[in-house]
């Protein structure tokens, strides 16, 4: 199951509680990237509230043990390299405001758009980074390969919301900030 099916799922009907939580959680990702020492568990904290949104228990409970694999201790790992850099959240920040804002506005398509990106942008990472195995380097390119090949792109760009949010500056899903050895 795609993630960016889930999300448009969510848009499209979305649970009001969980949508009020998906605010609260992403502004919270935002006041901690103010801060120092950003937590990668911050991360997945917004992936949970935007699976809970979506009203389809079903794909909502499958979606949330999927992110559970998230917490393999390789994959903490690297996520944390990626956090630790300061650049990548707050691009994955704008990617997470833009997708909870098409939730909430009950705007599927744009909530697709914007989890792509965002999912495009987290393979990019991994196929860059020096800290994941062969194997799981190897798997990421290939995604990324295929995707590409598919003709589904993301969009180049992505701006953040008009609300003025972080960084009235376009984001790119796949961006040319990637560092080499983290």
């Amino acid at each position: 199951m795609p993630t960016e099916v889930l999300v448009g799922f969510a848009a499209s009907d979305p649970d009001a509680a969980a949508v009020r939580n998906l605010q609260r959680v992403v502004e919270g990702m935002e006041l901690t990237l103010a801060g120092t020492g950003v937590p990668a568990r911050t991360d997945l904290s917004v992936h949970t509230a935007l699976v809970r949104a979506c009203r389809n228990k079903v794909l909502a409970d499958s979606a949330e043990r999927l992110l559970q694999v998230g917490e393999d201790t390789q994959l903490r790992s690297v996520r944390q390299r990626a956090w630790d850099s300061g650049v990548l959240p707050r691009e994955w920040l704008i990617h997470h405001q833009l997708t909870a804002a098409a939730v909430m506005q009950r705007e599927p398509e744009a909530a697709v758009l914007a989890c792509r990106a965002h999912l495009l942008s987290v393979l990019a990472d991994l196929a860059a980074s020096a800290h994941l195995q062969p194997a799981g380097r190897e798997r990421a390119t290939d995604l990324l390969s295929r995707h590409r090949a598919s003709g589904q792109g993301a969009p180049d760009r992505l701006t953040a919301p008009a609300s003025g949010q972080p960084g009235d500056r376009p984001v790119s899903p796949a961006t040319s900030h990637r560092r080499d050895a983290r």
